[in-house]
């Protein structure tokens, strides 16, 4: 069974993606959420206006969590960041 976070963007569309299998999440050089998995995927979380750090760590703490909890629990919500996420992409 995988667990899964979903974001709600701009617009109220909520997107889901799997926090299974993360490498690493961090902040690229366009102010944007970078999500890298195991396998070459990567999962992007992006506003017009720049993110910060402490969105990656808010996001990272969501996904940190929903890996170390038991599987009673298979959804997590990222909280609202300090700008309206506009787009949401996921790439193989």
């Amino acid at each position: 069974m995988n667990k899964y976070a979903n974001i709600t963007l701009d617009g109220g569309v909520v997107e889901q993606f799997s926090v299974k299998n993360v490498a690493s999440c961090y902040l690229d050089s366009s102010d944007d959420i970078v999500i890298d998995y195991i396998g070459g995927s990567q999962s992007k979380i992006a506003s017009a206006s720049a993110l910060t750090q402490a969105d990656v760590d808010i996001v990272f703490g969501v996904i940190k969590s929903a890996q170390q909890e038991k599987w009673t629990q298979v959804l997590y919500s990222i909280p609202t960041l300090s700008e309206v996420v506009n787009a949401f992409t996921f790439t193989f």
